[in-house]
């Protein structure tokens, strides 16, 4: 039996004294799980009336109830999961990327690892619909090359005559799509949290420590999967996907 999964993403830069980070976070759900979160997201809404955009840089004072409730919705559904990646951009490994390969072949490298780990380890009864926020990783040129190397890499596993791991790779505008924005102002809280950077605005500070707390519980899902998973970027060259009989 075949269960297919939703992946929408977002992406973060942050530059440090010394270090520039850019990061790659992902809210995973199926389309049942997609229907009950986003239940979950409107019902937090309503009590203010919110109908515009949710992000991490409008957390404010005025709105702080709604951005704690959808933080504590994360944490509360029983499967949704979020992934993220790191990716060091003053590091060596980035640096000798960025000599030997184009842009958007390291946008696609990056994109390829963030995939696999957030997949887990291969199996060939998971198809993926991966929607990217509409901005640095919507490049058709980049998700055509993901998609490829995705393909090759399960044929590699399951044999030639396995169908396509993803069913969809087609970027969403975060206006539009509240999964989009969750995974943004997740990703604010996970980047902050990797990072140590402690936020300026006291809205933001008290909303990360909802989301440290909430991590503190070591959260799971009802598969016993952890709730947020963090991976770093390594050099193609020596990363190691996930394999058909690996765990996480």
């Amino acid at each position: 039996m075949v269960t297919e999964y939703e992946l929408y993403s977002d992406d973060r830069w942050d530059r440090l004294p010394s270090i520039k980070y850019m990061t790659l976070g992902g809210v995973i759900c199926t389309s049942k799980g997609k229907i009950r979160l986003l239940e979950a997201l409107f019902n937090a809404r309503k009590p203010r009336a919110l109908d515009g955009e949710m992000k991490w840089t409008k957390v404010s004072k005025c709105y702080f109830e709604v951005y704690c409730a959808w933080i504590n919705a994360f944490f509360d559904d029983p499967h949704a999961r979020y992934s993220a990646l790191c990716v060091n951009q003053t590091g060596e490994e980035w640096q000798e990327m960025q000599r030997r390969s184009k842009e958007d072949e390291n946008l696609s490298s990056v994109y390829y690892q963030f995939l696999l780990n957030t997949f887990g380890r291969l199996h060939d009864t998971q198809r993926w619909y991966v929607h990217p926020d509409a901005g640095y990783f919507s490049c058709d040129k980049v998700l055509e090359r993901v998609e490829i190397r995705l393909n090759i890499t399960y044929k590699k596993a399951f044999g030639r005559r396995s169908s396509r791991v993803i069913r969809l790779a087609q970027s969403q505008n975060s206006h539009k799509s509240e999964l989009v924005q969750l995974a943004d102002i997740l990703l604010g809280c996970v980047a902050c949290t990797q990072y140590r950077i402690t936020p300026t605005s006291g809205p933001k500070r008290t909303l990360l420590e909802t989301f440290q707390n909430r991590m503190k519980e070591k959260p799971t899902t009802q598969k016993g999967l952890n709730k947020v998973y963090i991976s770093e970027w390594t050099l193609p060259d020596i990363f190691q996907y996930p394999r058909r009989n690996s765990g996480r």
